[in-house]
């Protein structure tokens, strides 16, 4: 059984070969190596917050209250967690419920979905890099997320966090992305699929604006060097994009809490972002018979950028701050801080050991140079602009 794809058809049989090597390797790790979960304990303090939150909607019903009253007591405190992971867990949790409880199931649902998010990941990943990869070099490098430190540190046994569920969103918008990138026709489903999943990796978390901003990149240089129907498939992307994230404030937010701007939460400036976006591709568009020279393209892609940054900026003044412009002053690192944040979270401090870093690296420290070669060979072919977006990727996350 075989599953159409841009260049070749996926496999059913390798995938789910895929999808076994990667559930194995978790198995493995958890019987030789993990004894959180065996001692009835999850990995992180996180993992408790999220099973108790989604406790409450299930005792609540209260869909659209984030707040948290049992932390920061007797205040309370407003979470900026949105609500995709609960609803999988609950999902996860139905069937043990009338056997074991509710919260045992929700302790094993907890315990469980970060190794089936990979799982799902490795074989949406083997999917995505099939345009560029070709069926073996696709398997593989599904096969191969079980072999990066950084990921399965999110994804074992006992994560019951968003970090994978970001994951399999964001290959799934890679996915579509490097078909749309490759593609010669007017790939109108490439587009609309590349935007409904990056409108629901900003619905899981903010990271995903790193990926809108790669293809939007990408996308710029392909159109300065090539011209063509990438502004229109750009634009395509953009209206997906805003579409669904304008159903996304609907569902997260409520008609009361729809426009209020937040920027480590799904919001109303995340929805303007995408609609600028859209105006912009559409303009460029119809530029295209007017601005020959690939010189002129890149000068009004640059100008574009440059005015959508102003306007993003003069709406939200706090939108350089990020997911900070919330946060007490007390607690910002500047030197009046009273509580430096960074040192208190380990995503956000420094390396400050070899071994580290060179985990953290991994295999980047080769595969940049030769992402640089494969581009060099792959110029004249439609390729090359997804491995132009791989290697925007590479760097930036490196």
């Amino acid at each position: 059984m075989t599953v159409a794809t841009a260049k070749s058809p996926v496999s059913l049989v390798p995938m789910l070969a895929v999808g076994a090597f990667v559930a194995f390797v978790h198995a493995a790790w958890w019987l030789a190596a993990d004894t959180t979960v065996a001692g009835g304990g999850l990995s992180d303090g996180d993992g408790y917050a999220r099973l108790v939150r989604v406790a409450q909607l299930y005792e609540t019903g209260a869909w659209y209250d984030s707040s948290f009253p049992r932390a920061n007591a007797p205040y309370g405190f407003e979470l900026h967690w949105t609500r995709p992971l609960d609803v999988l867990l609950l999902l996860l949790a139905a069937p043990l419920a009338p056997f074991i409880g509710l919260k045992s199931a929700l302790f094993w649902a907890g315990a469980v979905v970060s190794p089936l998010l990979h799982v799902l990941s490795a074989m949406a990943m083997a999917w995505a890099a099939m345009p560029v990869l070709g069926r073996p070099g696709a398997y593989l490098a599904g096969a191969l997320t079980a072999a990066q430190a950084g990921l399965m540190g999110y994804a074992i046994v006992g994560h019951a966090d968003h970090h994978l569920l970001y994951g399999l969103m964001t290959v799934l918008a890679f996915g579509f992305i490097m078909r749309l990138l490759a593609s010669s026709s007017r790939s109108s489903g490439y587009a609309l699929g590349g935007g409904f999943f990056l409108a629901m990796g900003l619905w899981v978390g903010p990271e995903t604006l790193v990926l809108v901003v790669l293809f939007q990149v990408a996308a710029a240089l392909a159109w300065a060097v090539d011209g063509g129907a990438i502004a229109g498939r750009a634009a395509r992307l953009a209206w997906g994009l805003a579409l669904t994230l304008s159903l996304v404030l609907m569902a997260e937010r409520g008609p009361a809490d729809y426009i209020t701007v937040e920027f480590d939460r799904v919001s109303m400036a995340h929805l303007t972002m995408a609609a600028l976006l859209a105006a912009f591709w559409m303009i460029a568009g119809g530029m295209e018979s007017r601005i020959r020279r690939p010189a002129g393209r890149l000068g009004f892609a640059v100008l574009g950028a440059l005015v959508m940054a102003a306007a993003m900026w003069g709406l939200y003044p706090e939108i350089l701050l990020g997911p900070k412009a919330s946060i007490d002053a007390s607690l910002l690192d500047h030197p009046q801080a009273l509580i430096p944040l960074s040192p208190m979270i380990a995503e956000l401090g420094s390396i400050d050991d070899p071994q580290r870093l060179l985990i953290y690296l991994g295999t980047a420290v080769f595969a940049v140079p030769w992402l640089f070669w494969r581009i060099k060979r792959q110029w004249s072919s439609e390729t090359v602009w997804p491995w132009v977006f791989m290697a925007l990727a590479v760097l930036a996350y490196v």
